[in-house]
C-alpha cells in the first residue's frame, strides 16, 4: 500500500512540476526569445510578402492587419510577422534570425529602441 502511495505522490509531483514549466513557458518565451536575439543572432534582409496577420480580438471592420515577411537562409524559406501596418508587399526589412533555428525570427526594428524604430510599432 505505502509503494502505491509513493507512485502516486511522485506522478502527482510531476506533473505539477509539468504544468508549472507550462504556464512558465508560455507566460515568458517572447522575452526569452527577444533575449537571445539581441545577444546571438544574424541579420538578414527580407521581402514583406502579401500575407496578411489579422490583430486578434477585433470586432470593428476593417481589422487592422499586418504583413508578413520572407526570407532565405541555406536555400530554405522562413517567414515571420513583420508586425506593423506601416509595411506594404515588396517593401524590404531586416530582420534577425538564429542561424541554428531561422524560424526563430524577429524584426529588427522591433527589439530597438530608437526613435526611428519606435515609429515603425503600430
Amino acid at each position: 500500500m505505502k509503494k502505491n502511495k509513493k507512485v502516486y505522490n511522485y506522478i502527482s509531483s510531476l506533473f505539477l512540476i509539468l504544468i508549472f514549466i507550462y504556464i512558465f513557458f508560455t507566460l515568458f518565451k517572447w522575452f526569452f526569445v527577444d533575449l537571445i536575439l539581441e545577444n546571438n543572432s544574424s541579420t538578414k534582409n527580407a521581402v514583406v510578402i502579401n500575407e496578411k496577420n489579422i490583430y486578434p480580438n477585433q470586432n470593428i471592420s476593417p481589422r487592422d492587419f499586418s504583413y508578413s515577411y520572407s526570407f532565405f537562409v541555406n536555400n530554405i524559406e522562413y517567414k515571420g510577422d513583420s508586425q506593423s501596418s506601416k509595411f506594404s508587399p515588396g517593401d524590404t526589412i531586416e530582420v534577425l534570425y538564429l542561424e541554428s533555428f531561422p524560424s526563430i525570427n524577429r524584426p529588427a526594428y522591433y527589439l530597438k529602441d530608437d526613435p526611428e524604430s519606435l515609429k515603425m510599432r503600430n
